[in-house]
């Protein structure tokens, strides 16, 4: 089905194809009138880092591989906190389904609502196999000019949009620190961007460094597929959760010698590989040096105002959606996408916002977001953030009821990190 098109200047360019860009192009096709939209995506299909590949490295063109998902993943975080307002489980489903999918589930329920759910095909405004390679600003038209380069058939060429949403997430560039002899360590180093099967690691004693969700998740996975030993290097503080026996928190690493770790507490030992569970640097080559967030990625942004408008240039065009890390995932991400969408079509309460109030805006929630460290703090702040946007965009206030669930699923988590996934959870919307 077509969708009709609003007859103004505005054309949209939507920079991935993952949940964010396509929540984007969701709430744009279901307004009665949108502008006209593109979005460019390196992969032949949608679903950004939700697709599985076999490759590592690069891809079939050689562009960088950013797929961090692995066989057998299960989401970390109880379905029902997940849930779209506007598409249950139940209806996707037709029947109850555990609270923990696995990638593949997750994945098929998000195209359901893409496509049962959305007002017209949202794949008519996807270039798939388009990588863009340069964003900039026109002052004197205050246009964006954007360089894109379609990697089948290697041709370059430039289109003129009103509006830039950057939507490609942030797990595109891992970080990896150095250790003293890493270089000299003679087993497989690896980041968790690469980790694809934990039989990989059967019968060795593997080093994860970083405990944090992908460590821990990572570290137990290694265990199931018949690893001997997992120790969890970490650089701050220990995880609050109960492990098993096979796998140690050791906190910092000394040094690597061939095969051996030396920890700070004295102690070492042999191993056979080490998975560096280190999180992601946010950059964004493509984008034009003034227009790029270049701030580490925290649970708000500095210069970002409703945690995705980007202020210091592009005349409040400009959009990063989803750039902001916590724990709320992809609800936070379709409350801004929401929110973006209901801004440019001007259907959201800040018509006309001076830039000291969207300042002034940006500071309290910087601020408030200053010193939290613990989950319940984090879930409770984005619950906060997601009431915000829904009051504005009048979107995802639903969104803010999942606040009980999560301190639920925190605390089953910190009762038992090796079971949290057996527990059932009930859907706010259905009563499944």
């Amino acid at each position: 089905m077509a969708c009709p098109y609003a007859k103004d200047d505005k054309r949209i360019c939507i920079i991935g194809a993952g949940p964010a860009g396509v929540s984007a192009m969701y709430h744009f096709a279901q307004m009665a009138n949108f502008p006209e939209m593109v979005c460019y995506d390196k992969q032949g299909r949608w679903g950004g880092m939700w697709n599985y590949t076999w490759r590592t490295g690069t891809d079939k063109y050689g562009e960088p591989c950013f797929n961090a998902m692995y066989k057998r993943l299960q989401i970390n975080s109880p379905k029902e906190v997940l849930e779209f307002p506007d598409y249950s489980y139940r209806e996707h489903f037709g029947r109850r389904v555990p609270s923990y999918l696995y990638r593949g589930e997750m994945l098929d329920y998000m195209e359901g609502r893409w496509t049962d759910n959305s007002r017209c095909d949202l794949r008519q405004f996807i270039r798939f196999g388009t990588a863009v390679r340069h964003v900039a600003f026109d002052d004197e038209s205050g246009n964006f000019k954007v360089t894109v380069n379609d990697l089948e058939k290697g041709s370059y060429h430039e289109e003129t949009f009103t509006h830039v949403i950057v939507a490609v997430g942030l797990y595109n560039h891992p970080c990896l620190p150095e250790f003293p002899g890493i270089d000299s360590f003679e087993g497989r180093v690896l980041h968790a961007r690469d980790f694809r099967d934990d039989f990989e690691f059967r019968n060795q004693k593997v080093l994860v460094i970083g405990n944090a969700m992908s460590g821990q998740d990572i570290a137990f996975h290694i265990m199931k597929g018949g690893g001997q030993k997992v120790y969890l290097g970490y650089k701050n503080v220990p995880s609050p959760y109960k492990w098993p026996e096979t796998i140690v928190e050791k906190g910092p690493i000394s040094c690597f010698n061939r095969r051996r770790v030396q920890f700070a507490d004295g102690s070492s030992d042999e191993i056979d590989s080490v998975v560096f569970c280190t999180g992601y640097n946010s950059i964004y080559p493509f984008m034009e040096n003034r227009l790029r967030i270049t701030c580490k990625s925290t649970l708000y942004l500095k210069d970002v105002y409703k945690g995705c408008l980007y202020m210091p240039q592009g005349d409040n065009r400009l959009f990063y959606v989803g750039a902001v890390r916590g724990l709320v995932g992809l609800s936070l991400i379709d409350c801004l996408a929401a929110w973006t969408a209901r801004y440019i079509n001007e259907q959201t309460l800040e018509k006309q916002v001076s830039e000291d109030e969207m300042r002034a805006y940006v500071d309290k929630w910087m601020t408030k977001a200053m010193g939290i460290r613990e989950h319940a703090d984090i879930v409770t702040y984005q619950c906060e953030l997601m009431a915000d946007l829904a009051k504005s965009s009048g979107y995802g206030m639903q969104y803010t009821l999942s606040l009980p669930l999560f301190l639920e699923w925190i605390k089953h988590r910190n009762d038992d990190a090796w079971t949290y996934r057996d527990h059932q959870f009930t859907s706010m919307y259905t009563g499944d």
